[in-house]
């Protein structure tokens, strides 16, 4: 492949003719970090950074009473260990202020010399070169020596390093902006909920008191889907349909996307596929998904349930909203009451009897009102599914953006 004039073949790949690609202990200072777990504590002066602590971005934290291996402002502190195929590994963050962080042991601290801090942060982050030690299998611990022969590729200028990490750092707030919009739009969403689905807000129209009514007086059936026993491959070849993964249903919603391609041999026994205005529920799971309640937006007749999820038939469909329902179970408090139906030795595992969800009890409204709650809820959900679709394409292009200013091909002068 011929090179565009003013670009050469390296290492790390081609970049601009007058960057260098240098080894990190050229570039950044290496400082493992020590073990803080004897003094983590609630009033601990100084977060104690983890693992945790980064790939959560800050957001998770423990803190430490002392401080044995303190971070400086403008450090770089790395995630060194992780399981297989995980997504901390090499994971990092910039450190804003001094006498704040503790680093923590399989954590480490890079500072610079004399490069532009954050324009090394944002070529360190997730750098492919840590990520191919990740076998896949085992956990990873990154040593000292393969820090030591890390390839950096840096443009000669300080200038132009500034002006890649602003740009970068511009991106980044603006995410952080909309993640930050959307979160306020699901605590409105909460908020509405709480008041809506109990009866302490009446939408205009609407009076008079709701009745309580157990579930198996409205549900007739709980049908079960398909349990896949082979994955397709040479042996078991695929058929082009789909089951539902079970951690597709939650909060109220399906996500069809979730699902993984069966089998002929599973497509045979295949019944049970998912149409618009479906409820289902989650049957059998891990104990944080077990009882999770969707509502299907959409047919989707080429993709079938799984054997831990049932699919809600009524005694009288046109007496009950399928949407109103899913909202209402999903809300904090009827979610609670079905977690607390399932049982099960293992830690793992749940599983919920078809006779304990029947014999719930939950308050109920008119159908009319039942109608006017989930229009209310579900045009909250149109808004942040919007807003999360804009999520993805802004995250995409700062990720665009990120590949075309680290390698050189567009240049900020």
């Amino acid at each position: 492949m011929e090179l565009k004039p003013g670009y050469k073949q390296t290492e790390v790949g081609v970049i601009p003719e007058e960057w260098d690609v240098k080894l990190l202990p050229d570039v950044l200072l290496f400082r493992s970090g020590k073990a803080h777990e004897k003094f983590i504590s609630d009033t601990g002066a100084f977060v104690c950074v983890n693992s945790k602590f980064i790939s959560t971005d800050g957001s998770v934290r423990k803190y430490s009473r002392e401080n044995l291996s303190p971070a400086k402002k403008e450090d770089i502190l790395m995630v060194m260990s992780d399981l297989p195929n995980g997504r901390a590994l090499a994971r990092a963050y910039f450190v804003e202020a001094d006498d704040t962080y503790a680093v923590n042991q399989r954590v480490c601290a890079l500072t610079a010399y004399n490069d532009w801090p954050k324009y090394l942060f944002y070529v360190l982050n997730r750098n492919p070169y840590f990520l191919r030690f990740d076998d896949g299998v085992s956990q990873t611990h990154l040593l000292n020596n393969a820090f030591q022969k890390c390839p950096i590729h840096i443009p000669a200028s300080v200038t132009e390093q500034r002006s890649i990490a602003a740009a970068l750092s511009d991106a980044d707030a603006m995410l952080t902006a909309l993640e930050r919009f959307i979160a306020k739009k699901r605590n409105i969403k909460q908020a509405a909920m709480q008041e809506l689905l109990t009866g302490k807000r009446r939408l205009p129209g609407f009076e008079g008191e709701w009745v309580v009514k157990r579930l198996g007086s409205v549900i007739s059936n709980l049908e079960a889907g398909v349990s896949v026993v082979s994955q397709p491959g040479n042996d078991h070849p695929g058929t082009g349909r789909f089951v539902l993964k079970t951690s597709a249903v939650t909060n109220g919603q399906v996500i069809a996307s979730e699902s993984k391609e069966i089998t002929a041999a599973d497509l045979s026994r295949a019944k049970t596929s998912i149409r618009k205005g479906d409820l289902i529920i989650s049957r059998m799971n891990t104990p944080a998904l077990v009882g999770e309640c969707g509502y299907s937006e959409s047919d989707y007749p080429g993709l079938f349930l799984p054997d831990r999820l049932w699919r809600v038939a009524y005694r009288n469909p046109n007496a009950v909203s399928s949407r109103w329902l899913a909202y209402s179970l999903s809300f904090d408090q009827n979610r609670t009451c079905i977690k607390e139906l399932a049982t099960g030795t293992s830690g793992s595992m749940k599983n919920i009897s078809k006779q304990a969800l029947l014999s719930l009890s939950i308050q109920w409204p008119t159908l009319a009102e039942q109608l006017a709650i989930s229009e209310c809820l579900s045009s909250l959900d149109d808004e942040l599914n919007t807003l999360n679709i804009r999520l993805d394409k802004t995250r995409a292009l700062k990720q665009a953006m990120k590949q075309q200013l680290l390698t050189g091909r567009i240049r900020l002068r």
